[in-house]
C-alpha cells in the first residue's frame, strides 16, 4: 500500500501492527520517543529493552520517511522553478528575436531613405546646373 504522508504513515503502522504495539506499551513508546535528532544519534546497541529497539527503528524509519519527503517537495520546487526559468528564457529570446527583426527592418528602411535623399540631391544640383546655364543663356542673349 502506498503512503502519502507521514501522518498516514503512522495510522497504517499502527493498524498493520498489532503485535508492535503490544510489545511497545503507550507508557514505553511516549518515553522513548523523544525527538528524532536524539533517536538518529543513537545506536541499537544503546537500546536497553527490545521495545526500546523496536522504537528506535520506528523513529527511525519515520525520520527517514520525512527526509524523504521533504527532499521530494525540494525536488518539485526546483523542477518548478526551472520549467518557470526555460518559460521565462523562451520569452525573452522571442523578445530579442523580435528586436533583432526590428533592427534589421530599421536598417533596412535607413538605407532606402538614404538613397533617396542621394535622388533628392543629385536632382537639385542638377536644378541648380540648369538655373546656372538658364541665367548665363539669358545674360548672354541679351
Amino acid at each position: 500500500r502506498e503512503i502519502s504522508s507521514v501522518g498516514d504513515m503512522g495510522n497504517d503502522a499502527d493498524e498493520a501492527s498489532d503485535g508492535r504495539s503490544r510489545v511497545l506499551g503507550e507508557s514505553s513508546r511516549a518515553g522513548v520517543a523523544s525527538s528524532s535528532m536524539a533517536s538518529t544519534s543513537r545506536s541499537l546497541d544503546d537500546a536497553e529493552t527490545p521495545q526500546q529497539a523496536m522504537q528506535m527503528v520506528y523513529d527511525t524509519q519515520h525520520e527517514t520517511i520525512r527526509s524523504t519527503e521533504r527532499a521530494m517537495r525540494a525536488g518539485e520546487r526546483a523542477r518548478a522553478d526551472g520549467v518557470a526559468a526555460q518559460e521565462e528564457l523562451n520569452r525573452q529570446g522571442e523578445i530579442i528575436t523580435q528586436a533583432s527583426k526590428d533592427v534589421d527592418e530599421i536598417r533596412e528602411t535607413t538605407r532606402r531613405a538614404d538613397k533617396k535623399l542621394n535622388q533628392i540631391i543629385r536632382r537639385i544640383a542638377c536644378d541648380k546646373m540648369i538655373m546656372t546655364f538658364m541665367v548665363l543663356a539669358g545674360i548672354g542673349i541679351l
